[in-house]
């Protein structure tokens, strides 16, 4: 992707309206294309400057833990992952890069990169491209209570795993990306007072999955048992099966796929579709059902020349509509 079409997609990703916990999973990578690293998180913050929600990209070792976030020395402490550097103690692991989001002249959010200590360190121009971006973040705001609107309409993605646990939602086997999706299946908010909580909080959530496959048959062996998990981060799609024994000494199988609004598809979608910018601004103001009249305001433009934008775009996708373009986006592959 172009170094100016990430950057889009970032306006595009922190304007689409969502909550950003919705979001993260796809505007962190987006930001990874602008700004090279090997990983990323977000923390949300209290007015207070205590931390009431976090987004890690994947999780850590415990001994890589700490997660700051200022040179005030506010620490994070979680057995996840957008961190290894807390100033005077890990500087050897990772080169990282921070940039405080403010909300009406208060601190309301920080972004954290982090890059490996045998690459070069961040350097001014990417200190720059961040701060030039962090704007945008602004409008990530943090779901509090709410969990995401139940008309919005889903699709799958490709973050999905499966793990082994036994038949009290125990994980006997599983991969970091695996717990990491099992995590916020689970949980809405991961800050100071909940980290302590993960194990239980996760475990509950398989086991729950466990008995529902008990409670199918009396021979679950052949049934498999599907449900969906909402939480603030998106809709998990969890698949329970039977693999061996019996009882208490069953083990279950347990597959967790995300999910997540199809505008966040659509908006990473137009890069396979190639649009130019200008197509693109439109094309998502065309999936949330605008008229021309309100895309023209929106963009600060005449309606002619959203009419010839329009034009372009069906063109350039071969439709003839406004439904058939959205629905051609739509069906689109993410890279």
């Amino acid at each position: 992707m172009k170094r100016s079409y990430a950057r889009l997609q970032i306006r595009q990703l922190c304007r689409s309206g969502l909550a950003g916990e919705l979001i993260m999973w796809s505007l962190l990578p987006a930001l990874r294309t602008l700004i090279p690293g090997d990983f990323s998180g977000f923390l949300w913050l209290n007015p207070d400057g205590s931390v009431s929600n976090t987004f890690a990209e994947r999780m850590l070792p415990l001994e890589l833990a700490p997660l700051s976030f200022d040179s005030g020395g506010h620490v994070l402490r979680a057995a996840l992952g957008c961190a290894s550097v807390e100033a005077g103690t890990r500087e050897s692991s990772h080169h990282a890069l921070y940039a405080r989001i403010w909300h009406e002249d208060r601190s309301g959010g920080q972004i954290c990169l982090y890059r490996s200590a045998h690459l070069k360190p961040f350097s001014e121009q990417e200190r720059a491209d961040l701060a030039s971006v962090a704007s945008y973040f602004s409008f990530v705001k943090c779901a509090r209570e709410n969990l995401p609107d139940e008309s919005l309409s889903y699709r799958d993605t490709d973050d999905e795993a499966m793990l082994v646990v036994d038949r009290r939602g125990a994980v006997r086997l599983a991969c970091n990306q695996a717990r990491h999706l099992a995590m916020h299946a689970s949980m809405n908010s991961i800050n100071d007072s909940t980290i302590g909580s993960i194990s239980d909080h996760v475990s509950k959530t398989l086991a729950a999955a466990c008995n529902a496959v008990d409670s199918r048959t009396s021979s679950p062996r052949a049934e498999t048992t599907t449900f969906s998990r909402v939480t603030r981060w998106g809709r998990f799609r969890v698949c329970a099966h039977l693999m061996r024994g019996e009882g208490h000494d069953a083990m279950y199988g347990i597959r967790i796929r995300r999910q997540e609004p199809m505008i966040l598809h659509f908006i990473r979608a137009m890069e396979t579709a190639q649009l130019p910018p200008q197509q693109r601004e439109i094309a998502v103001l065309l999936a949330k059902g605008a008229s021309n009249q309100a895309i023209a305001r929106t963009l600060a433009v005449t309606n002619n020349t959203v009419s010839y934008h329009l034009k372009c775009l069906f063109q350039r996708l071969g439709v003839h509509d406004r439904a058939e373009a959205v629905a051609h986006i739509t069906a689109l592959p993410v890279a």
